[in-house]
């Protein structure tokens, strides 16, 4: 047992022994100055060290009432050799500095990152997207006008609609209890579920094999109000010690919101459906320009009045999850 144990321990005090030789050596000034001059031009900043340990304090010249650091950090991205690498914290200090002179600080949420600034902004009404996309818009045009070095931060803005996920109609709870095993759903199991969520007679269905080749009880569905859209019905499963919860579940909201998407798009920005997304099967509008961001309100509008008229159960008895996402990469905007 000690002899494992030994085993177990040493690998632990080769590191504690290597120390910082591990993530290689501290990051000296004559490496921050050619990080500054590779990045923002020689002779363009005064540098000096910071009270904390391997950090710097800068300012530019250009610049001067925006000072800002230096910064050492380990890139743990690196599995086998983990190696320290420098960011400035710039394009943080400059969106904190301007932007709350265009959007009230309690109504976006801004996420910082070593290179980049995602930025959060919820609305209700078209009113409000239109209101706080202008606010943006206007940020983004004088940034670009008077500063033009905020071209080089790589920022991107989402615009979300507040969902209240509480009022979302939930799935008809239609399952069975077995004890562990491979269990199938039942076409009276299907039949059950349609019937509760669709109404009887409203729609068709036939077991098929899975395009995916994944489930064995695969059923393909179509409602007689939208004979266009099939989508399918297979069994979900929960484990619960000795036994396992079977039930039935669909992927309507998907095909739909596909389907909406595809149409939409022919003749509009174009749109796609998350199915992954982080706030529940969002639509997404990736936009790229100032001018479309001016014009996203109408667009907007112009999806719920498409989909309201033409693929209502989309609503599900609540506004329908959007996103849109205008993005700078870190090249010149226009």
């Amino acid at each position: 047992m000690k002899k494992i144990l030994l085993l177990l321990l040493f690998p632990c005090l080769i590191f504690l022994l290597a120390g910082c030789h591990f993530w290689g050596e501290h990051i000296n000034k004559e490496e921050v100055e050619k990080y500054m001059d590779e990045k923002y031009g020689n002779n363009t900043y005064t540098l000096e060290e910071g009270k904390r340990k391997y950090t710097w304090n800068v300012s530019l010249h250009d610049y001067p009432n925006l000072p800002f650091q230096v910064k050492e950090e380990i890139g743990f991205q690196y599995l086998i050799t983990p190696r320290r690498f420098l960011y400035d914290t710039f394009h943080q200090v400059f969106f904190e500095h301007f932007f709350p002179n265009y959007l009230e600080s309690k109504k976006y949420r801004a996420n910082m990152y070593h290179r980049a600034i995602r930025v959060k902004i919820p609305f209700e009404t078209e009113k409000d997207l239109s209101d706080t996309a202008n606010k943006v818009k206007q940020y983004l045009g004088t940034s670009i006008r008077k500063y033009p070095i905020s071209t080089t931060f790589p920022i991107s803005f989402i615009f979300e609609n507040k969902v209240d996920k509480r009022k979302k109609a939930r799935n008809p709870s239609v399952s069975k209890y077995y004890i562990r095993g491979t269990e199938e759903i039942t076409s009276s199991m299907v039949e059950e579920y349609l019937d509760k969520k669709f109404g009887k007679g409203s729609y068709q269905y036939q077991k098929k094999e899975d395009p995916n080749e994944i489930m064995v009880d695969y059923y393909e569905v179509s409602l007689k109000a939208l004979p266009e859209i099939t989508f399918s019905c297979t069994r979900g499963w929960e484990s619960f010690f000795l036994f396992e919860r079977i039930y039935v579940e669909d992927d309507m909201y998907q095909r739909l919101g596909e389907k909406a998407s595809e149409e939409f798009s022919k003749n509009h920005y174009e749109i796609y459906f998350d199915s992954l997304g982080e706030h529940g099967d969002p639509f997404v509008i990736r936009i790229d320009s100032l001018d479309k961001l001016e014009n996203i309100s109408k667009t907007v509008e112009e999806f719920y009045e498409f989909t309201k008229m033409k693929y209502a159960t989309l609503y599900l008895g609540e506004q329908i999850p959007i996103e849109i996402i205008y993005e700078n990469n870190g090249r010149s905007m226009k």
